[in-house]
């Protein structure tokens, strides 16, 4: 089976600095979300290897460029009627005068379009199926084109990248059946852990300042409350955890549109004395959070996930801060827990498989004493995210260099 490229991480050194217009045009970086978060530390990264880089942000956005460095700009450009924001962007297009525009946003139109007008070779990155997302949330996608002419003019618009970046192998996978994108133009580049900011602290310590109580086993979850998280799955396995020597809590960190669902479901099972919802928490303070724990899950759900695959960034944040995971059994993040020997899978949607496993981790004390040293390692290979941004940059200057 042929399958995308993945380029090398070790070409650290670049032979010239790239000027990239980074289109993010939906988002407003002050939010922690996970789009956000990796937005601002691939451009962060990027600027801190030499890069001169242009961000564009929703006009909405109050967030500036502080603490970027000086090669990063952003401009609160994106939103409103799509003619105008493409007028817009052509604007800091010719003004900035990039070598490559890098789009994060699932249908490139913009960057298409400005490509095709000023010749500027295009690049965009893809982490989830929109519509499949929509499905799962109760949403339809709304279009006055007929399903086979959307389809068509999506191929087209991707067409006009000259790469597009997924997330996983899943992922490049159905962008190449939906659209009939040529193999070469395919890249997987994973997603990361902030290594500064994701590292073993202490657990005692962690929870004297969360007010968590010190004898219980905790299990972390971290990230936005969406159904495609599953995490009604480890609530459910909450119910079936046995009885040991000490009790096992579940901690909950972020919020979304299924946090009342998830609240109401842990009362139903009587376990909400157990479960605990911390809410959203600051990006900077998720580790405190993390070090507070004993294990980190991320029970994806079959749907979704099984098809395109996964690389949350919540697995590598806590194996940076030496916590073994349990994971659901898919492609991608699963086959990297698994090759890397740093915790457990499970079948998804399946409670009681995932009551076994982490009773498993939990109960591997040799594993737990090896994850504070064996995880940041494991992550420092292949998913820092100065290593996502040094791949980036090779396929822009690549692209710049083909045009």
């Amino acid at each position: 089976m042929q399958t995308a490229s993945q380029p090398s991480s070790g070409d650290a050194v670049h032979p010239r600095a790239v000027r990239l217009l980074f289109l993010a045009l939906d988002l407003k970086p002050e939010e922690d979300h996970a789009e956000c978060i990796h937005v601002k530390e691939v451009v962060r990264n990027m600027a801190a290897l030499g890069h001169d880089i242009l961000l564009l942000t929703s006009r909405e956005s109050a967030w500036s460029s502080n603490g970027m460095g000086p090669r990063t700009s952003v401009r609160p450009t994106g939103g409103g009627p799509t003619v105008e924001e493409l007028m817009n962007v052509l604007r800091e297009t010719k003004r900035f005068r990039p070598d490559v525009i890098y789009e994060r946003r699932f249908l490139p139109k913009i960057s298409a379009a400005v490509s095709m007008m000023t010749g500027v070779p295009a690049v965009v990155e893809i982490n989830g199926l929109v519509e499949d997302e929509m499905k799962m949330l109760g949403k339809e996608r709304r279009s006055a084109l007929p399903p086979p002419l959307r389809e068509y003019a999506f191929s087209l618009i991707f067409r006009q990248m000259q790469r597009v970046v997924t997330v996983t192998e899943g992922l490049a996978g159905e962008m190449r059946r939906l659209y009939d994108l040529p193999l070469q133009r395919l890249v997987v580049i994973e997603n990361a852990a902030n290594m500064m900011l994701f590292r073993a602290l202490d657990k005692d310590a962690c929870r004297r300042r969360l007010g968590l109580d010190p004898e219980s086993r905790w299990i972390c979850f971290v990230g936005g409350l969406y159904p495609w998280h599953g995490v009604e799955t480890a609530i459910r396995a909450m119910k079936l955890l046995a009885a040991g020597p000490s009790t096992v809590r579940l901690l909950i960190v972020g919020d979304g549109p299924r946090r009342a669902a998830l609240e109401a479901l842990a009362r139903q099972l009587a376990v909400d004395d157990r479960v605990r919802f911390a809410g959203k928490v600051p990006y900077e303070e998720v580790a405190l959070y993390i070090s507070a724990c004993d294990l980190g899950i991320a029970p994806l759900t079959r749907e979704r996930n099984t098809r395109i695959g996964s690389s949350p960034m919540k697995v590598y944040e806590y194996v940076a801060c030496g916590r073994p995971v349990v994971v659901s059994a898919v492609a991608g993040i699963g086959d990297w827990v698994e090759r890397e020997g740093v915790g457990s899978l499970a079948e998804p949607d399946n409670p009681q498989d995932f009551a076994d496993k982490m009773t498993k981790v939990l109960s591997d004390t040799r594993l737990l004493e090896e994850m504070p040293l064996k995880g940041p390692a494991a992550v420092a290979r292949d998913h820092s995210w100065a290593g996502v941004a040094q791949r980036i940059l090779t396929i822009c200057e690549t692209v710049a260099r083909e045009t």
